[in-house]
């Protein structure tokens, strides 16, 4: 019963923006004059090669958020942070035409504070395909009450 969902569009613009940064940096030193590429030290050139790596990481990081939904609730992973919950604790799913991507509306926060948590592996930009997403997490959140 586990259904996973990942933005395909985020995902392809990812990997155009992370080969189009790396391929940037590999034309930007191979057009440096080799004069100031050999004024580069060992420990200088790997500074410039962890940031562009770091980039790269990023980019990829956002685009591969997902959410999973299944018996015990929904597991919520944007970038490197990743939270469950479990469905007795969520109260909507919430996805506004203004809204680039679904939330999810936790039952309570505080005493009386309600706020929604961005599920950015369903986005707008991804349509119809978003709009089913978040059908089938407010059927499965109306089978768990």
């Amino acid at each position: 019963m586990p259904v996973v969902y990942r933005s395909r569009v985020s995902i392809l613009w990812a990997l155009i923006g992370t080969i189009t940064v790396t391929a940037a940096a590999i034309f930007g030193w191979l057009v440096l004059p080799e004069v100031n590429r050999v004024a580069f030290t060992v420990p200088q050139a790997l500074t410039l090669l962890l940031i562009i790596l770091a980039l790269d990481a990023i980019i990829l990081g956002l685009a591969f958020s997902s959410v999973r939904a299944d018996r015990e609730g929904v597991t919520i992973r944007n970038g490197l942070r990743k939270r469950h919950y479990p469905w007795s604790e969520i109260s909507a799913i919430s996805y506004r035409r203004s809204d680039p991507w679904a939330h999810l509306v936790p039952k309570s926060i505080g005493e009386t504070e309600r706020t929604r948590r961005p599920m950015v592996g369903i986005q707008r930009v991804d349509g119809d395909r978003a709009v089913s997403a978040v059908a089938t997490l407010r059927q499965l959140l109306r089978e768990a009450a």
